[in-house]
């Protein structure tokens, strides 16, 4: 009877101890300031408005995924993506348009200053090892007994994914027109 383990995962070898510590380090970031503000809240959850209750429950979740970040820095890494995101995409969509038309007020001025710590989870993210295993990695198969494919060959399917949800963030973001119908077969 012959056992066959796991090939050593990539993450194990493509960043060092060092990179992993940074990561940690953000982690750490994360879960201590959001359990400081977010936790001694979730007592009165049931009573604050729809919004500000679940943005709440999610950042108390955030938080803590990112205390679990600690022990697994590489699995958790989608965990800063998402931080990094949200957090870029409010700050430009959001807070750039009323700050240029002057209308910054003091919540907005409080929410902009807590976003902009941002640029810590940015300085731990390691951006090299997200291009090559996320960005331009071979897309998941969703069928790992599918014979057809060769390890290490892109699939159409993977360029034919990328560049679909690359037009749909153009679309959502500058309003693009939609793709013409032969654009959509190919």
């Amino acid at each position: 009877m012959s056992v066959t383990t796991p090939a050593t995962p990539i993450a194990a070898t493509d960043l060092s101890l060092t990179r992993l510590h940074l990561m940690r380090a953000g982690y750490l970031f994360m879960g201590v300031g959001l359990a400081l503000v977010k936790w001694p809240l979730l007592s009165q959850a049931e009573a604050l408005p729809l919004y500000e209750g679940v943005t709440l429950c999610l950042l108390t979740a955030v938080s803590l995924l990112a205390f679990l970040g600690l022990l697994h820095p590489v699995k958790l890494l989608p965990l800063l993506l998402f931080e990094s995101t949200w957090k870029l995409l409010w700050l430009s969509l959001v807070a750039l348009p009323e700050a240029s038309a002057g209308d910054l007020d003091a919540a907005t001025t409080e929410i902009v200053v807590s976003c902009s710590l941002v640029v810590v989870v940015l300085a731990v993210t390691p951006w090299r090892y997200v291009w090559r295993n996320y960005i331009r990695a071979n897309a998941d198969r969703g069928d790992d007994r599918d014979p057809t494919h060769a390890p290490g060959v892109r699939h159409r399917s993977t360029e034919h994914c990328s560049r679909k949800l690359l037009h749909i963030v153009q679309v959502v973001a500058y309003g693009l027109p939609e793709l013409s119908s032969s654009h959509r077969e190919g």
